[in-house]
């Protein structure tokens, strides 16, 4: 068993996982958001267009300013025009997003 924990800004992460062998595939369903909002689940309230200024929200888009102008600009990490979540934080400690990878992980959780 596998405890990985991590900081990124004001976002706390924890992975449990159980790997054994050498798989190489990506067992994480819609990892890079290609497919929209699917395949995991958060506490967080979903803006599927349009503007948010509200704490504990979140969109899938190609731009950052898309969900809220005020933020910096930055453009998916990949290609440059894919999708990738944008979360407005809130103060609690509510999880972000968390996916199930069966046969490989117990629960993946970004909180």
């Amino acid at each position: 068993m596998k405890i990985t924990k991590c900081l990124i800004g004001f976002v706390f992460c924890a992975y449990w996982c159980s790997i054994t062998g050498g798989r190489a595939d990506n067992l994480v369903v819609n990892g890079d958001f290609s497919q929209g909002n699917t395949a995991f689940s958060n506490e967080y309230v979903y803006i599927p267009a349009g503007y948010s200024y509200q704490p504990q929200t979140y969109a899938i888009r190609s731009s950052t300013t898309n969900f809220n102008p005020l933020l910096d600009h930055f453009l998916d990490h990949t290609t440059g025009d894919g999708l990738m979540m944008i979360v407005d934080g809130g103060f609690a400690q509510e999880v972000v997003w968390q996916q199930t990878v069966p046969g490989a992980c117990k629960f993946v959780s970004v909180n």
